[in-house]
């Protein structure tokens, strides 16, 4: 309770984080015939499970499967997810999913690529999951990074690198969107050096970018990335 109250109150990198990347998938996700992304969605590193929740919430998919490798993050996931009906848990590395090949309509993915090695063998397991003709919606740093990140073993993805990551497991891309702009960045950064009293900024005031063409976000330095891709 308390967590949703702040996630929807409170400016933090990840209440801004997740209205904007929210709102880049669900423009992708209205690319999809039917306005969906399908019945049953793994969330591949899904952390506490906030962005594949809010996709439920919006009626964008109808059943969850939560794949979370860290302990802490599972703990979060199985507690968010606890008591909704359709939803399941697995604590498992991306590179071995847990779940049937050709079973889920679709898989989610964000901002977590960046932290895998094998990079490739996650990609072919989330190929391996998806029905014939399902989808996968992938997001992640957009390189320059700015900050280092001790988290990371890579700075992000260009859009030609994310294509040319799927391709060869037989994920075509679709779309893509460019998000998180410096000016965006640069608010954050105002309001969370005043401490306190800068979470109590509006998360809104600190979205420089809601209305904007790709074009022109494409034009401030955009830190972000999601890729839509359909399984040929």
């Amino acid at each position: 309770m308390i967590r949703s109250l702040a996630r929807r109150c409170f400016l933090t990198a990840n209440t801004l984080r997740y209205r904007i990347e929210f709102r880049i998938v669900a423009e992708l996700v209205s690319q999809i015939p039917g306005g969906k992304l399908g019945s049953k969605v793994l969330d591949a590193g899904a952390g506490s499970g906030e962005m594949s929740l809010r996709l439920m919430r919006a009626g964008l998919c109808d059943a969850l499967i939560g794949v979370e490798p860290m302990e802490a993050n599972f703990r979060l996931l199985r507690q968010n997810y606890a008591g909704k009906a359709h939803c399941a848990v697995h604590q498992a590395d991306l590179a071995s999913i847990p779940v049937a090949s050709g079973s889920v309509d679709a898989v989610i993915s964000t901002q977590v690529f960046e932290h895998i090695e094998d990079d490739q063998a996650a990609a072919a397991e989330v190929a391996r999951v998806i029905r014939s003709g399902g989808y996968a919606l992938i997001s992640t740093p957009h390189p320059p990074e700015v900050f280092p990140n001790d988290g990371h073993v890579r700075p992000g993805y260009t859009v030609e690198e994310m294509a040319a990551l799927f391709a060869p497991v037989g994920l075509q891309l679709l779309d893509h969107r460019l998000f998180f702009t410096l000016p965006t960045l640069q608010r954050l950064m105002r309001a969370l050096h005043l401490g306190a009293i800068g979470r109590l900024a509006p998360i809104g005031w600190a979205d420089c970018e809601k209305g904007l063409s790709q074009a022109e976000i494409a034009a401030q330095q955009p830190y972000g990335i999601a890729c839509l891709f359909q399984k040929i």
